[in-house]
């Protein structure tokens, strides 16, 4: 499998990770979420990425060291909406939401820089 098609599908894992939060948040799931490790984008993450990166030179490795801190922190967004939906705290959980599509969006920009190195 390509390096482009390994960063293309992190994307996609996260993607729907964020979709399956958003369910839960809407009423529509009951989708719980994972920690920062067992997503399919952590376990990548910290499993494959650092091999996937040093394949492709030190920009991509400088790239994969960046996405550690905004995808913790993601989750821990995540969590933080689920529990405050649960408690009907409805303002908590839509700046929770609001913070995990900050960050999705700057996991998201890293792993397209990282695409791009892949398809040069």
């Amino acid at each position: 499998m390509s390096s482009e098609t390994i960063f293309l599908q992190a994307i996609k894992a996260h993607v729907e990770y964020l979709k399956n939060i958003q369910q839960n948040i809407n009423g529509v799931s009951d989708y719980c979420g994972t920690d920062h490790y067992s997503c399919e984008f952590g376990i990548w993450l910290h499993d494959e990425a650092v091999d996937n990166a040093k394949v492709l030179g030190k920009r991509a490795e400088e790239i994969v060291g960046q996405l550690y801190e905004p995808h913790k922190q993601f989750h821990y967004a995540s969590s933080e909406a689920i529990i405050a939906f649960d408690e009907n705290d409805h303002l908590l959980a839509k700046r929770s939401m609001t913070k995990m599509i900050y960050l999705s969006d700057k996991l998201i920009k890293l792993l397209l820089e990282l695409n791009e190195i892949a398809d040069k």
